[in-house]
């Protein structure tokens, strides 16, 4: 099995006051700056390397690579900053959309500091609707409109994706490679295949919570083969739940159950 991870973050909050002014139904996936100061320092003891973003096509033996969904202002608050600190990147992938509308969110200008530090500031569509409930052309629509915004904000090329929910089909794996799309992060349960990374094929995620508890976190981030047996039996359960009730009634039950 493959030693290589992809560990996927949300908010990160430094105090009550920030935790607070979290979405209920993000509250579950977001984790305090302690904790993820934490978790790279379990890294370091354990010798696990924190890999470039871009580095899954270069074989590494083992090691992780740290990604960040939706665009929360602590991407460039505290997540941000921590790696630049200690001289790690990350891969940030943002809602178009939701840069432009909401507070609680960085601004263009935030993360073009990023990028101009070296983070890497991908896609994550542009409205955050589910792309699996899309038709075609809207599929089309939030690949294409995204990247354009992303490259003219950013001044970087747009290579890769994490799909909102982790939701998608094989349809949007065809139009996102034909739209220039090579990298396509989900949030199924496993190691890194460099042979489906190489083919462009869908990658799989290991998503922090705020109950991640440290064992866990080395667990995940040493590619544990008992824990991740476990996770992808919970996850196909889940998503089986899922498909049974559908995206809005599972999503609403969801955000009833974290509320």
């Amino acid at each position: 099995m493959s030693h290589l991870v992809a560990l996927m973050y949300h908010a990160i909050y430094a105090d009550e006051t920030e935790l607070k002014a979290i979405p209920e139904e993000d509250k579950p996936y977001a984790i305090s700056t302690e904790q993820f100061e934490r978790h790279l320092e379990i890294l370091r003891l354990n010798k696990i390397p924190i890999l470039l973003p871009d580095a899954i096509t270069e074989t590494p033996s083992h090691g992780v690579i740290l990604t960040f969904d939706d665009g929360d202002k602590s991407f460039h608050r505290h997540a941000y900053r921590i790696l630049q600190k200690l001289g790690h990147k990350g891969l940030f992938f943002i809602s178009t959309d939701l840069i432009d509308q909401r507070d609680d969110f960085c601004t263009w200008g935030e993360l073009k500091e990023m990028a101009e530090a070296g983070m890497h500031i991908q896609c994550h569509g542009q409205t955050h609707r589910f792309f699996d409930d899309l038709t075609e052309q809207e599929s089309s629509l939030e690949f294409s409109t995204a990247q354009k915004r992303l490259q003219e904000q950013t001044g970087q090329p747009v290579y890769a994706i994490s799909f909102p929910g982790g939701r998608y089909t094989k349809r949007d794996i065809r139009i996102g490679k034909s739209l220039g799309y090579t990298t396509f992060y989900t949030s199924d349960i496993g190691t890194l295949n460099l042979d489906k990374a190489k083919q462009n094929e869908p990658l799989p995620r290991l998503a922090i919570r705020q109950s991640t508890s440290e064992p866990e976190f080395l667990k995940m981030a040493s590619a544990n083969s008992h824990y991740i047996r476990k996770e992808t039996f919970k996850y196909k359960l889940k998503q089986l739940i899922k498909k049974i009730l559908g995206n809005r009634l599972y999503h609403n039950l969801y955000k009833a159950v974290t509320g």
